[in-house]
């Protein structure tokens, strides 16, 4: 027995302290596999402490009130030489030393658990495909299914996998008393015997190892507070999943028995409110937009937000199209003659309404020219009219060439007419 080991090293004196704490961690599995009652699973119950008290009275030859001191005390421990601790030495207590394995422990055994468990759905039921390293990947779909209504130990693939996962831990523990049962000829078959807080741990390993394979899944509880309060509420919430839904009478069910731990257990190791417990098991069991239903219902979302989205765009592309034809239609009404306009183009003046001069063919009526072919001084647009002071020509000014004049020559010699000299 561990506590005797411990009562004759302390006498001899030849047991290092990373002795002690392997010795330790053993006999901590063993009162884990023997204990009913959940006391043991996590090593921040009354329990758990009230055993390394033990330990160290019978270690250090003290009373329990002075044994209560040292677990708080710091000890210079074993420790791994590094270059920021060359000595090997660790200033930790006894307490921290001592239980920090058993933290180790549990993180080793969740990997136990559920290579078995997926090693066995894969050999059964085809889930998920093997890889080169003998370990089995899942797709999204596969992770899905199995979280989906908690099929992983609801189904019968999922039974199958939960027993086999029980088994490969009686294995790593080192065959440890109290779970396996062999078959004899009044049970011609063999089943695994274990508490129904241990059966809640392992299906609280084998769920958090299903959500981390889902990368968008936001974790159920965070790190705020004591380390072991958010695991301590989801195996707490898994714990009353199983007395809700499995039936715990004794009898052997899918080659596994559940050992009906003592009244009131729960609310002394995991003693949380009912509400926190439902809280949790609500934000387990939601995928968060995975399951079946939310797709669906997100995909159905998608689709009417895409046909909104073409209707505001072909309404958008109405609405440029009418404002363009708007835009030209008054640019038009710009350019387009006026009515006033158009009524002083149809209305003809009365001088101009000389049938005579039109009927008689010699065209449009004009002034007389004169002797020389030109128009008379009466008719020159600009001319002195009668009476009218005429200055000298040498008192006129010269009027410059304008520029339109030379334009006007040269299109004329371009056009193949002479300029007149």
């Amino acid at each position: 027995m561990f506590l005797l080991e411990i009562v004759a090293s302390a006498a001899v004196g030849c047991r290092s302290f990373s002795h002690k704490q392997e010795m330790y961690v053993a006999d901590w599995v063993i009162l884990f596999c023997k204990s009913t009652n959940g006391k043991y699973v996590y090593d921040d119950s009354a329990a758990a402490c009230n055993h390394l008290s033990t330990v160290m009275q019978l270690f250090f030859g003290v009373k329990k009130e002075e044994a209560d001191i040292r677990v708080a005390t710091e000890y210079m421990f074993p420790a791994a030489v590094t270059a920021s601790n060359p000595t090997g030495k660790a200033k930790l207590r006894a307490s921290r030393y001592f239980r920090r394995p058993i933290a180790h422990w549990r993180g080793r055994m969740k990997v136990v658990a559920l290579e078995a468990y997926l090693l066995h759905l894969n050999r059964t039921a085809g889930v998920g495909t093997m890889t080169e390293r003998d370990t089995v990947a899942l797709s999204e779909d596969d992770v899905i299914n199995l979280l989906e209504n908690d099929v992983f130990w609801r189904g019968n693939s999922g039974k199958g996998g939960v027993c086999a996962a029980l088994a490969a831990l009686h294995k790593e523990m080192g065959e440890a008393k109290g779970w396996f049962v062999a078959c004899t000829p009044e049970n011609p078959a063999s089943y695994m015997r274990v508490s129904v807080p241990t059966l809640a741990l392992v299906h609280f390993w084998l769920r958090g190892g299903l959500r981390t394979k889902l990368a968008d899944l936001p974790a159920v509880f965070g790190r705020q507070g004591n380390s072991d309060e958010g695991p301590r509420k989801m195996w707490a919430a898994e714990w009353s999943l199983i007395e809700e839904l499995v039936p715990i009478d004794g009898q052997v069910r899918d080659g596994l028995m559940l050992i009906a731990p003592p009244a009131g257990s729960r609310q002394s190791v995991a003693d949380f409110p009912s509400d926190v417990i439902e809280h949790t098991r609500l934000r387990m069991r939601d995928l968060h937009g995975y399951d079946r239903a939310t797709r669906a219902r997100l995909a159905e979302a998608k689709v009417s937000r895409e046909r909104e989205e073409r209707k505001e765009r072909l309404r958008r592309q109405q609405a440029h199209m009418a404002t363009n034809m708007h835009r030209a239609l008054r640019s038009q009404a710009r350019n387009a003659p006026r009515r006033s306009k158009l009524r002083d183009l149809l209305e003809v003046p009365a001088e101009l309404t000389n049938e005579d001069e039109w009927t008689s063919g010699d065209g449009w009526p004009m002034e007389d020219p004169g002797e020389d072919g030109r128009e008379g001084e009466e008719g020159r647009v600009g001319a002195p009219a009668a009476g009218a002071v005429v200055e000298d020509d040498e008192e006129e000014e010269i009027a410059p060439v304008r520029a339109g004049h030379r334009c006007d020559k040269t299109v004329m010699c371009s056009g193949g007419l002479t300029p007149d000299a």
